[in-house]
């Protein structure tokens, strides 16, 4: 059961008048008020870690960030030891903070089990109330793709990029450039998760509906995305040429052509080895 400090006064008031009025009642009631104060504090700490991690982590003190993070999941896993539902988003929220804390500072082993719990917890918590914790789950199979793709453990990258891919989508159809781009990155690497796993034709998919965005992208904001473009295009080619469809690879190959060329003449010194 989580309180707030309004409930606790509440509960303050009630004991007070059962006190009075209920004498029989008095044990009851004073131990409910107690027990619930004794949460609220140990919330209120585990916020204050949680807090104070964040804190560190932005200044890139990573020891110190990870002790402030591994402070706040201890009382939170404490907290979930006593009630599971009612503590397993924080815990879950504990984990992915952790995790982050972990990737950032380059400890990818130790990140990645911090984000495999994490998961376990938001996909428990997704299943009893679905549309709150979508963007949640979001996050952390993003991080958890990435820990995994930085690992080259490539099947369990393509699972968790597909899942993040797939709640974003339903999150936001339609967003600005910025989050379009950055979902066409991930399809990028998902992209190279499938080639890697010689998946010729996930790969290609995958890149190919990284193309349209960026494509998308810079045709309404010319120059915006062209470079990145560039680069999709020959991961793409790369792939219709393993799946043997060779007029689709070349038409790839002749789009980085031309976008290099647009690229040569705002800035020639920048793709003049590319062209040649």
């Amino acid at each position: 059961l989580k309180t707030t400090s309004s409930d606790t006064q509440i509960l303050w008031k009630l004991c007070d008048r059962c006190w009075r009025d209920v004498p029989e009642e008095r044990w009851q009631i004073s131990h409910a008020v107690l027990y619930l104060s004794e949460t609220s504090l140990k919330e209120w700490q585990a916020d204050e870690y949680q807090a104070q991690a964040q804190a560190h982590a932005i200044a890139s003190e990573w020891g110190q960030a990870v002790e402030r993070a591994q402070a706040a999941l201890r009382i939170r896993r404490a907290l979930y030891e006593e009630d599971p539902d009612a503590f397993r988003p924080d815990l879950a929220s504990s984990y992915y903070a952790l995790g982050r804390c972990h990737y950032d500072s380059g400890k990818r082993d130790e990140a990645l089990r911090a984000l495999r719990t994490a998961a376990e917890l938001r996909e428990k918590v997704y299943e009893k109330s679905p549309d709150p914790n979508r963007s949640n789950m979001a996050d952390v199979y993003d991080l958890l793709g990435l820990c995994c793709y930085d690992l080259m453990n490539w099947e369990e990258a393509a699972t968790a990029m597909q899942a993040a891919i797939d709640l974003k989508l339903k999150l936001k159809k339609d967003g600005p450039d910025s989050f379009r781009v950055v979902l066409a990155n991930s399809y990028v690497r998902l992209g190279v998760c499938y080639y890697e796993l010689r998946n010729w034709g996930e790969a290609a998919r995958a890149k190919q509906v990284a193309v349209d965005i960026m494509a998308s992208v810079e045709g309404e904001n010319p120059g915006s995305s062209r470079s990145n473009l560039a680069d999709a295009y020959l991961s793409l080619g790369h792939c219709y040429k393993q799946l043997g469809r060779h007029e689709e690879a070349a038409k790839a190959m002749q789009a980085i052509v031309d976008l290099k060329s647009e690229l040569y003449k705002e800035n020639p010194d920048s793709v003049r080895s590319d062209l040649a």
